[in-house]
């Protein structure tokens, strides 16, 4: 490491690293050299770290004495933009820096001092790598770099190339002439779309504006061509004194625009850039135009300059191509023509359009939880779009969201060119509860009074429908109903949306007495096997049922009447009932059972006891055969346990009589 000793300096007073500097400690190696000297990394200043990273560039002294011119250049362009700085900061409140990214490169602090006794001259800046920029011409010859720069979108090139102009407007307003644009001057920052601009040193500055100053210079493709016949005529290489003015910066910053949205100069497509070529060219085509068979057409380059004058004439905002179209065929020769930095600043930011939220909306203020709410947007050059809890969207949409909760989203969209905001609320309100419906009874007496009892949350209005009856209820949650009918009740609830609506249901059951109105059979006495119709007549009953205590009970709900064969003494219950009453019905059916009949092998004799095995004579037999006949028929039909004939019959017809039969 080395460490400068700080004899005299001069600071910028953009950082404030820079107050009352006595030493300044480098690496030992340089990072790089050229021909007006050697820049190395500061490690730190007076032995304190830097809040900025930068690079010092110290001066080759030689006997041409080209370093006073330097750093005569160096400290007129620090006071120059230390005042500007003051304006801007008072006008503004921010940094020259901030108000214009290309001259974060600017010298910061410059000094004369001594390294080991030996005397050195140099300055500050900020070490552009080191806070995210590239240099230029690494970007066109590394290929990850230049695979990377190609992906940025054109509005972010033209935001980079906007603010080369707008730097460059500024260091005219102080008469600063760089005289050595070119890739190698130039740092690309591709995260925050700036450029910053270096070797201020090879500059000028100028008392008037009809100055021509000298500058020491040699030929790139980027230089003034009014610069390249100067050089041409010395005809020596090397640095060579040339004479500059104000419009020779203009002609490199049209080709830097050119470049930084191409990557390509403007008349790549020709053998070479010096004016022997492109004055022929000039003298019979314009730009971009040329016919491939011309000998100065680079057949090397032919399918990017098929692409390039494409996206040229196609693709590119007509006011941007307009004054490259100007400044390269009519300002090639006359400086005059070529298209000023105001110029540059106006057409390069008439696109530079930043998001506009032209809807960002609900179309409903307030929603019921769960329930689904649309949200539209529209933005306009808005390059990306995000909206709370939803992540990046398109630029124009609308969709439908359902939030459990009060929420609150925020559209974010930006570009290149700027950021804006905006949030809205949509209010979620609780669902509609029915926490209780119920009634004291759910069955009741015709005539009689029940309570309906219920309890909701969240709502608005509830309201009571039964019989085409619709209700308007207090808050009371409670109400007396007399009833003569069965009656469904249904309680309607409003959501506090105001129109939302749930509703619930029940039943009251009303049920009559039950009544008999009669009972009988067409018969109360009958021989067994013989049927008997019993019939009934009942009212506001559900179910009926016969009881008896000779067969099972049977369901006669629906019936009016039934036939039975009781076999022996019968009692029959009717039970009618519904689901709230119980009443019966009894009657008594007598029942005479049949006789017995003797089995006929124990009546009559067998044919052996009848015919005995002998000679019979029927002569005057045949009386008392037939009288012993008949003993036994009496004997056979005799009552048996009290069983009368003749009686029971008797009784059958008294009862037909008496039932009309």
């Amino acid at each position: 490491m080395k460490t400068i000793q700080i004899h005299s300096s001069f600071s910028t007073n953009i950082l404030l690293d820079f107050q009352n500097v006595t030493t300044i400690e480098i690496e030992s190696k340089p990072i790089a050299e050229g021909a007006f000297g050697e820049v190395y990394i500061c490690k730190s200043v007076n032995g304190k770290s830097l809040s900025v990273p930068q690079v010092i560039k110290l001066f080759k002294e030689d006997n041409q004495n080209r370093q006073d011119h330097n750093f005569n250049t160096v400290q007129k362009l620090q006071r120059k933009i230390e005042a500007k700085n003051q304006q801007i900061k008072i006008n503004k409140g921010k940094n020259i820096t901030d108000e214009y990214p290309a001259l974060k490169g600017i010298p910061q602090f410059s000094f004369e001092g001594s390294v080991n006794g030996k005397k050195y001259r140099g300055f500050s800046s900020t070490n552009l790598k080191k806070i995210g920029f590239e240099e230029f011409i690494d970007i066109l010859d590394k290929p990850n770099l230049y695979k990377s720069y190609q992906k940025i979108s054109i509005d972010k090139k033209m935001l980079i190339a906007f603010h080369l102009a707008s730097g460059f407007k500024l260091l005219q307003e102080i008469f600063f002439i760089h005289a050595d644009l070119k890739p190698e001057a130039i740092f690309i920052n591709t995260k925050t779309n700036e450029c910053a601009i270096i070797d201020f040193d090879s500059g000028t500055i100028t008392e008037n504006p009809d100055d021509r100053p000298n500058v020491w210079g040699a030929p790139n493709d980027w230089v003034a061509p009014e610069i390249w016949e100067q050089l041409k005529q010395i005809g020596s290489g090397g640095l060579q004194q040339v004479k500059v003015n104000l419009l020779s910066d203009l002609w490199s910053v049209a080709v830097g625009i050119h470049y930084i949205l191409t990557t390509t100069h403007p008349l790549f497509y020709l053998n070479e850039l010096s004016p022997r070529v492109t004055k022929q060219y000039f003298n019979k085509y314009k730009w971009p135009e040329i016919q491939e068979a011309e000998t100065y057409f680079n057949q090397g380059n032919r399918n990017i300059y098929l692409q390039v004058r494409d996206w040229l004439e196609k693709k590119l905002p007509k006011q941007i191509y307009t004054q490259l179209y100007n400044t390269v065929n009519y300002g090639y020769s006359n400086p005059i023509k070529r298209t000023t930095y105001n110029e540059w600043e106006k057409v390069l930011s008439s696109v530079q359009k930043a998001p506009e939220i032209q809807k960002f909306s609900f179309n409903l203020p307030k929603i019921l939880s769960g329930s689904k709410v649309s949200l539209e947007w529209e933005i306009t050059n808005s390059t990306n779009t995000k909206i709370s809890s939803l992540g990046s969207v398109k630029s124009n949409d609308k969709i439908e969201i359902a939030p459990t909760k009060t929420s609150t989203y925020k559209l974010i969209a930006e570009n290149t060119f700027g950021k804006i905001e905006q949030e809205i609320s949509i209010k979620v309100l609780p669902l509609p509860k029915i926490s209780e419906f119920k009634t004291n009874h759910q069955k009741i007496e015709y005539g009689r009074e029940t309570s309906l009892i219920w309890s909701v949350e969240n709502a608005v209005k509830a309201e009571l429908s039964y019989n085409g009856i619709l209700e308007t209820l207090s808050f009371i949650n409670e109400k007396k109903v007399l009833l003569k009918e069965s009656t469904t009740f249904k309680l309607i609830i409003t959501a506090l949306d105001g129109k939302t609506t749930i509703e619930k249901e029940l039943t009251v059951e009303v049920f009559k007495r039950v009544k008999i109105n009669s009972f009988q059979s067409n018969l109360d006495f009958v021989v067994e096997s013989l049927p008997i119709t019993l019939s009934w007549e009942v009212e506001n009953a559900t179910k009926l049922t016969l009881t008896s205590n000779f067969q099972p009970d049977i369901d006669v709900t629906g019936k009016t009447s039934i036939k039975l064969k009781p076999k022996r003494n019968a009692i029959l219950f009717l039970k009618a009932s519904n689901d709230l009453f119980t009443t019966q019905e009894r009657i008594e059916i007598e029942v005479q059972a049949l006789p017995s009949m003797p089995r006929i092998q124990n009546i009559i004799p067998n044919s052996k006891e009848l015919i005995p095995t002998f000679n019979l004579d029927f002569q005057n037999i045949s009386d008392s055969i037939l009288s012993k006949s008949e003993l036994d028929f009496e004997k056979t039909m005799k009552p048996i346990n009290g069983f009368s004939l003749k009686s029971s019959i008797s009784k059958i017809f008294k009862t037909n009589r008496k039932n009309g039969i």
